[in-house]
């Protein structure tokens, strides 16, 4: 996330990485936390903390559930409570940050790399360009989905559509509520249509420049290694050997993960 500095135009970058982010992050170690089986947990940890008592119904759907009398805050011993852990919430911090690195390592990597490097790289490197184009127009979508997103919620907000609920009274409340999901479904239908159409210029762009007519490809500005990408290279190796053997050591490795 630190590398996130030495980009231009950071705050709009921002804008997009930082709730993608957060959405992973939250998510998933909010998940795994409550879903974890507690047999799981005891063999990892070797003690099991509730933290907070959920009905008992929820057992059916996989919410952690102990087996025995466990001590919860402020409601005493409680017999195989079902709930969330504290050792739960470690585990699915664990497993988070596996994925917001990936996340956030990708999104640097669009932000900072124009599309036809990224593109002529995979291609030098043995991937078939059909491959190579399908992959890096998936990737740069996502920035692109999101601002069709935000151009339909604020045309939707100049033309006065509130989408927070404002009324006391229950029945007006939800009758405010279904309006908004009703306009969140069209939204929607905009943000598609919208995508479908930025799809289709692409596609027309692809064919006006002879998009797979040829096999092999020509390209204005060729990639080269040059003495910094061998050091940067070397470095990066450097770090994987550290974290390898890091993870090797005593209380340093990461728990595995059980779906």
């Amino acid at each position: 996330m630190a590398l996130y500095s030495l980009l231009s135009n950071i705050r709009e970058k921002l804008r997009i990485a930082v709730p993608l982010i957060l959405a992973s992050f939250i998510g998933t170690a909010w998940t795994e936390s409550m879903f974890t089986p507690y047999s799981y947990l005891q063999v990892i940890f070797h003690h099991v903390t509730f933290l907070y008592v959920l009905p008992r119904s929820l057992a059916i759907f996989g919410v952690t559930q102990g087996s025995g009398s466990f001590y919860v805050p402020y409601l005493g011993y409680v017999n195989n409570p079902v709930g969330i852990t504290w050792e739960g919430i470690i585990y699915g911090l664990q497993i988070t940050f596996r994925a917001v690195a990936a996340i956030a390592s990708g999104l640097l990597l669009i932000f900072s790399t124009p599309p036809s490097d990224i593109l002529r790289s995979l291609e030098k490197n043995g991937l078939p360009i059909e491959l190579g184009f399908t992959l890096l127009l998936a990737v740069s979508s996502v920035p692109k989905v999101l601002e069709n997103s935000m151009v339909v919620l604020n045309s939707l907000k100049a033309r006065g559509v509130d989408f927070r609920p404002r009324s006391r009274n229950p029945i007006t409340f939800i009758r405010e509520s279904l309006f908004i999901i009703r306009v969140v479904i069209m939204a929607l239908i905009g943000i598609v249509t919208l995508t479908l159409r930025d799809a289709r210029q692409i596609a027309i762009a692809a064919d006006l420049r002879a998009f797979r007519a040829f096999r092999k490809r020509t390209y204005y500005k060729d990639i080269r290694m040059t003495r910094m990408d061998y050091v940067i290279l070397a470095f990066l190796i450097a770090l994987l050997i550290a974290g390898i053997y890091i993870s090797g050591l005593p209380g340093m490795g990461a728990v595995p993960y059980n779906p």
